[in-house]
């Protein structure tokens, strides 16, 4: 399963002092200052009990792929608002991430309330696209004996496609690919890449300017665009991003090898592995670059 970044839904400031700390927190954490973001939301949430403090601590722990800490979070808010959409996704999100990493008997008891909370915010959101994004590959991974439905996932595309055109396209791609229809995907891939225009420059929005990077490298489509976008993502990089830097690096890797040019491929997987020198994909990448 692959889920996609959270979304944010700003509360009302209770009190002078929790506004005050709460802007304080995100002006750190826009600044990449993470772990002191942390330490003010946890003495000022300890003081305060303020439900922005929980959201944002929830995603500190979620950037940090700390999911049971992430859980942990979004539950008490879920449970304080249980038709919030937002906080529904967050937990289901955070639960799928959990049941990538727990063995697969765990996975199985964790995969209803991934469904449950996934499918609360998107049917209390008719627009909530990343909730019906998740859906969309979430039933499609699924075997049939645990839920898994083509059905589902097309319909959910659907809606997606008249929220959102762009991202209809891209889930229409993924069922197309899980299918193993290349050309219908590349079709839907195109389609996306032909529409977008200009990188998002929402941060809420900037894992699709790692999306169309990562189509374009991976599909040899509009090259230039490719870069482009994975330059926007890597300079609005912040805590509410899955894709860490390093994956950027390996992306525009493939665009340059696709380009020919082979000294910009290697010195940006060179990058990677100066991030992450376990890069397993970064190793393989480099090992390819260098017999082009």
């Amino acid at each position: 399963m692959k889920f996609l970044s959270t979304i944010f839904i700003f509360l009302a400031y209770s009190s002078g002092f929790s506004q005050n700390y709460i802007t304080e927190a995100k002006r750190l954490l826009n600044q990449g200052e993470i772990s002191r973001a942390k330490e003010i939301l946890v003495k000022g949430k300890g003081e305060n009990d303020h439900v922005q403090a929980e959201l944002l601590l929830g995603d500190i722990a979620s950037f940090k792929k700390d999911w049971d800490v992430a859980i942990d979070h979004y539950q008490k808010l879920v449970k304080n608002d249980p038709s919030n959409a937002g906080y529904n996704f967050r937990l289901g999100g955070a639960l799928g991430f959990k049941a990538l990493n727990v063995s697969k008997f765990s996975a199985l008891v964790l995969i209803p309330d991934v469904k449950k909370h996934l499918e609360e915010a998107a049917e209390l959101d008719k627009k909530h696209r990343k909730s019906r994004r998740a859906l969309v590959e979430l039933y499609m991974q699924l075997p049939g004996i645990l839920g898994g439905s083509e059905a589902k996932s097309l319909g959910y595309a659907k809606e997606l496609e008249k929220i959102n055109s762009l991202e209809g396209f891209l889930a229409q791609a993924y069922i197309q690919k899980e299918k193993g229809n290349k050309e219908e995907a590349l079709r839907y891939y195109r389609l996306a890449i032909d529409q977008v225009k200009q990188p998002f420059s929402d941060p809420e929005r900037n894992n699709l300017n790692y999306e169309i990077g990562k189509i374009s490298a991976e599909n040899n489509l509009n090259l230039s665009k490719g870069l482009r976008f994975l330059e926007a993502y890597l300079q609005n990089y912040n805590y509410l991003d899955i894709h860490s830097p390093e994956w950027v690096h390996l992306r525009k890797a493939q665009v340059f090898a696709h380009l020919k040019n082979k000294n910009q491929a290697v010195n940006s997987i060179d990058k990677a592995l100066a991030l992450n020198r376990n890069f397993k994909e970064a190793k393989q990448e480099k090992n390819r670059i260098l017999k082009l």
